[in-house]
C-alpha cells in the first residue's frame, strides 16, 4: 500500500486550518508543517505536531522533497507564492517523485505578475479589472492611484515594497525611488487606479475550480488590518451573486486552473462596479470557514478523498489571534462578532492566548 506524507507550507492560521482539516478528514500519514513566519504558531498551538525550520527557498525545498523516497504520495499545500516558480519550473522531476500540489495548472506568472494576469484578462474577457498605468503613461497619471510590488514575491523572497495610496506625482517619484533601493525597479511596480477604500466594498468569492467540478463561495471584508487595505479580521459570508459567478468562471477557464483559489473583488471608489484585482492561487487566509461550510471539500478535493458531511451553522470567520492586538488599540469593533455562535474560529480564544504568551516569552527572552 503506497503510503502518504502531507507538507504544510505554513506554520500561521492558513497552515492551521489545513492541519485540522487532515484531523478531521482523518487522513492516515505522517503531517509536516514548514516554519515558514518564523513565529511557528501551529508548533506552540499543537505540539504533537511535526514543524520543521530551514525550508528557506525553492532550493531548499526540491532537496527536501526529493529526499524521501517515491513510493510515497507527498502532497505539499501552499498557503503563499514562495515556491510557486521553483515548482513550475521542476514540475517533471516532481511528477516522478509523487509530489502533489495545485498553483493552477499553467505557469504561475500569468497569475502571479499583477501586470501580466490583468492585461490577461481585460484582452480575453469580459471581466472588468482596474485601470493600469504603466511607467510610460507617468505623465498621464489620474491621481490618486493605488500602487503595490507586481508580485508579492520576488523569486522565492518575499517583496520588501509596501502598498500604498499615492496623491501626487511627487509622493509616486518618491515610492518608486523606495523600490529601487529595496532591489526593485521601476517596472516592479504595479500602478493602479484606486478604488474603494472601505472595508465592505471587498469582496471575494473562493473555493475549488477543475475541469469537472467547481464549488464557490461569497464573503464580504468586515474588518480588517490595516484597516484601509489589509487582512481580513472577520469576514461574512454572503449570498453567492451569480454575476461573479459568471465571472469567475470565465476567468478559470482563460488560466485553465486547478485547485483552491481566492478571486478578490473591489468596488469602484465612484460608482458601483467591481473589478477583479488578484487572484490567489492557493489557500488563503479565511479559507477554514469555506472548509467548515463544504465538509472539507478543498482539502478532500486536494488529496483525492470525499469530502464530510458539512457544518452549515457559520455565518463569520474571526482571525482570533489578532483580537487582542486590536482591542489593544481600542478597535472597539470587534466586541460584538467575540462571542457570536454563528463564528468560525480556526484558532480559539484558549489556542490564541496560550500562542501570544509562549510568542512573548520566545520575544521578551
Amino acid at each position: 500500500m503506497t503510503k502518504n506524507i502531507y507538507f504544510i507550507a505554513a506554520d500561521y492560521v492558513n497552515g492551521i486550518s489545513i492541519y485540522k482539516s487532515l484531523k478531521a478528514l482523518k487522513v492516515s500519514g505522517e503531517i509536516i508543517v514548514f516554519n515558514t513566519s518564523g513565529r511557528n504558531m501551529a508548533g506552540k498551538i499543537f505540539p504533537e505536531l511535526t514543524v520543521l525550520d530551514g525550508i528557506t527557498d525553492g532550493e531548499k525545498l526540491m532537496d527536501y522533497l526529493l529526499s524521501f523516497d517515491k513510493s510515497l504520495n507527498k502532497y505539499l499545500f501552499l498557503t503563499h507564492e514562495m515556491f510557486h516558480t521553483t515548482l513550475w519550473v521542476n514540475r517533471e522531476r516532481l511528477k516522478e517523485h509523487n509530489v502533489i500540489y495545485h498553483i493552477g495548472n499553467q505557469n504561475p506568472e500569468l497569475i502571479l505578475d499583477k501586470t501580466k494576469f490583468l492585461e490577461n484578462i481585460k484582452v480575453n474577457s469580459n471581466v472588468p479589472v482596474p485601470t493600469s498605468y504603466s511607467i510610460e503613461q507617468l505623465g498621464n497619471i489620474i491621481f490618486p492611484v493605488f500602487v503595490k510590488p507586481k508580485s508579492s514575491f520576488m523569486g522565492d523572497k518575499k517583496t520588501p515594497l509596501e502598498k500604498a495610496v499615492i496623491k501626487t506625482s511627487s509622493e509616486l517619484e518618491n515610492y518608486l525611488q523606495t523600490a529601487e533601493k529595496l532591489g526593485a525597479s521601476k517596472n516592479d511596480v504595479e500602478i493602479q487606479e484606486l478604488l474603494s477604500t472601505q472595508t465592505c466594498d471587498n469582496i471575494s468569492i473562493s473555493g475549488w475550480y477543475d475541469k469537472e467540478f467547481y464549488q464557490f463561495y461569497q464573503t464580504q471584508k468586515i474588518l480588517q488590518h490595516p484597516p484601509k487595505r489589509g487582512n481580513g479580521d472577520v469576514v461574512k459570508l454572503m449570498k453567492l451573486n451569480t454575476i461573479f459567478e459568471k465571472q469567475v468562471l470565465e476567468v478559470m477557464k482563460i488560466l485553465d486552473y486547478q485547485g483552491p483559489f481566492e478571486a478578490e473583488f473591489v468596488k469602484e471608489a465612484e460608482g458601483n462596479e467591481y473589478k477583479l484585482i488578484e487572484i490567489n492561487p492557493r489557500f488563503w487566509m479565511q479559507h477554514g470557514l469555506i472548509e467548515q461550510l463544504s465538509g472539507h471539500l478543498l482539502v478532500a478535493r486536494y488529496i483525492g478523498i470525499s469530502a464530510m458531511v458539512p457544518v452549515t451553522k457559520y455565518q463569520y470567520w474571526m482571525y482570533t489571534t489578532i483580537v487582542p492586538i486590536q482591542l489593544a488599540k481600542l478597535r472597539l469593533s470587534y466586541i460584538p462578532y467575540l462571542l457570536r455562535r454563528d463564528v468560525y474560529k480556526p484558532i480559539s480564544y484558549t489556542q490564541s492566548g496560550k500562542f501570544l504568551l509562549k510568542y512573548l516569552k520566545q520575544r521578551l527572552f
